[in-house]
């Protein structure tokens, strides 16, 4: 699979013209290192509780100014919120929009919210935008929301935010030890599906593995490493969650965890 690309090339030429700008256009909103005349350096991510079944879903998409640590920003939330979309770092040049997208079962009035530039040239503390999300169809699990944050009517300067999560998880959150993660990740000994092993990847090389995971264990500041790539294979945030805690833990790369994963 290509790591920097929504889905992965079914042939070599056609398929990259369509994806390729996908990504530039993700990369060239985010990139910070060149300074821009009159950009401004922000992160922006998102915060949220667990969902709790039947009862509204509140994310926090907040933005502040870059040099600030991450848990500081979370002091200005409740304490039970988690992060649900990494923060990412991105140069603003002109006003910014915020625009939701939710999958069938879903729904928010807040849908879009427009900021102009002049509020972030005198940016103290946090940019917060609340979105209350329903849950109006029960028999629906598997949640996909879509933040698109847009600057003017550039679409280069354009890009997504997604939160993905399945609703069955939070039905046993109760049931289980406080400590005790959401997520189950697979187990080492079962990272491939048996049609993998009949079909094997280039990513089952080893050599091929090991570029990778040198890549992307390396936490980037426009968001372009593991948690980006677990992100685009699907993942469930709270899988990513567990990624990070168990790989700190373990002294695991994250990487091989999201491959693992993704395989299953």
């Amino acid at each position: 699979r290509d790591t920097w690309r929504d889905s992965p090339p079914k042939t070599p030429d056609a398929e990259r013209e369509k994806t390729e700008p996908t990504y530039v256009n993700e990369w060239e909103a985010r990139r910070c290192e060149e300074d821009i005349t009159g950009g401004i350096k922000l992160n922006i991510g998102v915060f949220a509780a667990k969902p709790q079944h039947r009862q509204p879903w509140l994310l926090y998409v907040f933005i502040y100014k870059q040099g600030k640590p991450l848990l500081e920003v979370k002091k200005n939330f409740p304490p039970d919120v988690e992060i649900v979309c990494p923060a990412r770092a991105f140069q603003l040049v002109t006003d910014l929009s915020i625009n939701v997208k939710l999958p069938d079962g879903w729904s928010t009035q807040n849908v879009v919210k427009e900021i102009p530039k002049e509020e972030f040239s005198t940016l103290e503390d946090l940019s917060i935008h609340e979105i209350c999300i329903q849950h109006e169809d029960h028999t629906q699990k598997q949640f996909h929301g879509r933040i698109r944050v847009r600057q003017g009517l550039s679409e280069t300067r354009s890009f997504t935010l997604n939160v993905i999560t399945d609703f069955s998880l939070y039905e046993c959150v109760g049931k289980r030890k406080a400590d005790e993660p959401v997520y189950d990740l697979v187990p080492a000994t079962k990272g491939r599906t048996e049609a993998a092993e009949v079909k094997p990847t280039s990513l089952q090389q080893f050599s091929k593995r090991k570029t990778l995971r040198d890549k992307l264990d390396i936490p980037n500041l426009f968001g372009n490493d593991w948690r980006l790539f677990g992100e685009k294979t699907g993942l469930d945030y709270q899988a990513i969650l567990t990624i990070e805690n168990h790989s700190q833990r373990n002294r695991e790369s994250p990487t091989e965890l999201v491959l693992r994963e993704w395989e299953t």
